[in-house]
């Protein structure tokens, strides 16, 4: 609006100096009319006689000099004051130069458009700190809750390998309570009595105490009449043949009973101190296997010594665990 304001003044300060322009134009071409005017009337008065010239000159000189003078001198202070009154204006009782004035409006707007837009740059730089402060807010917001959605993806990690570890912890205590316990007491045993072909026999118990079920229950034993004594470096040997070797499952505290006959009669005159164990004793070892309800494969090794202890027919059974080959995992 005000570059329009300022548009509008200068093309009324132009049309009137086109007006002032068009009416010295018009007094000029008056001027020269009339100073041609009188030198044709000189030349005409030229040609009648040399006598009448003369007095015709002096007397145009006379008379049309001061009239033709007044003429040309009044005529430059009639176009100065057209000129004066052109260039000048009266705003106020003041007279102002139009093109002075114009330019003074013309400054005084740019100045006032400068100090607005000074005034607006100024509220947009004030708004860009805003929003660059805004902005370097949001961003410190932003990793603030990346640093805490760190730390909660840390603690996550570590409550689920606290969990794993606990599951893996109770699944442990689980099948430790749960799984399958084999074990081998002592059971019967039978003497030797040739005359009825019974030779000497021990007959163990094997027991599940856990509370589930043994699965894939196999075992292996051997028999044999050794020194009261063993040596230390006894091997406890498999027998040749796995002939007595069985799989089967085995209950939650259930029981099987199994058997194992000494191979050879020994002399009879030995048989009471054998019963005793005196020298020589009966022994029977082996080894159980079995899978409990997690997969995993167990084993239970036992070596006892077997004696009766009383009068003929009245005797006692006494087994003893040997301190090597008792054994489970």
């Amino acid at each position: 609006m005000a570059l329009s304001l300022i548009s509008f003044l200068v093309f009324c300060g132009l049309e009137k100096q086109s007006h002032a322009d068009s009416a010295n134009e018009q007094q000029n071409a008056q001027r020269v009319k009339i100073e041609q005017h009188p030198n044709g009337t000189a030349k005409g008065d030229r040609n009648t006689s040399q006598q009448q010239k003369a007095s015709s000159e002096k007397l145009i000189h006379v008379q049309e000099t001061p009239p033709s003078h007044l003429r040309m001198e009044g005529q430059p202070d009639s176009q100065k004051s057209g000129d004066d009154a052109s260039e000048f204006w009266v705003i106020s009782g003041r007279k102002l130069k139009i093109t002075d004035t114009l330019l003074a409006i013309f400054t005084f707007f740019l100045v006032v458009i400068g100090a607005w837009q000074g005034h607006v740059i100024s509220g947009q730089i004030e708004l860009a700190r805003g929003q660059s402060a805004d902005t370097k807010a949001s961003i410190a917001e932003a990793v603030r809750a990346a640093t805490a959605m760190e730390r909660v993806a840390d603690g996550i990690a570590e409550s689920v390998k606290t969990g794993a570890e606990s599951v893996a912890a109770l699944r442990e205590r689980t099948a430790m309570q749960m799984r399958a316990y084999v074990s081998v007491l002592v059971g019967t045993a039978i003497y030797q009595e040739r005359e009825k072909n019974v030779r000497f026999e021990a007959r163990p118990v094997i027991v599940n105490n856990g509370g589930t079920p043994a699965h894939k229950l196999s075992y292996w034993a051997n028999i044999a009449i050794l020194p009261a004594i063993l040596p230390d470096d006894f091997a406890f040997p498999e027998p040749s043949e796995r002939s007595t070797q069985h799989a089967a499952v085995l209950g939650p505290h259930q029981h099987f009973i199994i058997n194992k006959v000494v191979e050879t009669f020994i002399p009879d005159d030995e048989v009471a101190a054998t019963k005793l164990g005196v020298e020589r004793a009966v022994y029977i070892w082996g080894c159980i296997e079995y899978d409990d309800i997690f997969g995993d494969t167990h084993y239970t090794k036992f070596a006892q010594l077997i004696t009766w202890i009383g009068s003929a027919g009245e005797e006692v059974i006494y087994g003893y665990y040997c301190q090597r080959h008792n054994e489970a995992n």
